[in-house]
């Protein structure tokens, strides 16, 4: 009994390890979409891990992100619904849990 309390002790203890979620839910397709994994400040040196465009209610989780991970940065065309729109800004998630597509 003691090691069961002990062992649940130690789980309480330790932090829990979360990961950054994508989604998008605005529009019912967003031609162009880019996202990228890594903690450069300069967004564009980061791992590329999406580039194409997603329909509504596309989700995705990136494993190993978040407060104690890599920051995702997403960037989208600034028309949604034109494939050849400019690049946005740059927005970056950097918090465990939801990061909407906006």
């Amino acid at each position: 009994m003691r090691y069961l309390l002990a062992t649940a002790a130690i789980l309480v203890a330790m932090p829990a390890q979360a990961d950054i979620r994508t989604f998008m839910d605005n529009w019912v397709r967003l031609e162009r979409l880019e996202i990228r994994q890594g903690n450069n400040s300069d967004c564009g040196a980061n791992d590329l891990k999406y580039d194409t465009g997603v329909d509504r209610g596309w989700e995705k989780t990136w494993p190993g992100t978040g407060t104690t991970g890599d920051s995702i940065c997403y960037r989208r065309g600034r028309e949604p619904d034109n494939p050849t729109s400019p690049w946005g800004a740059w927005v970056v998630c950097t918090v465990d849990g939801d990061c909407e597509i906006e």
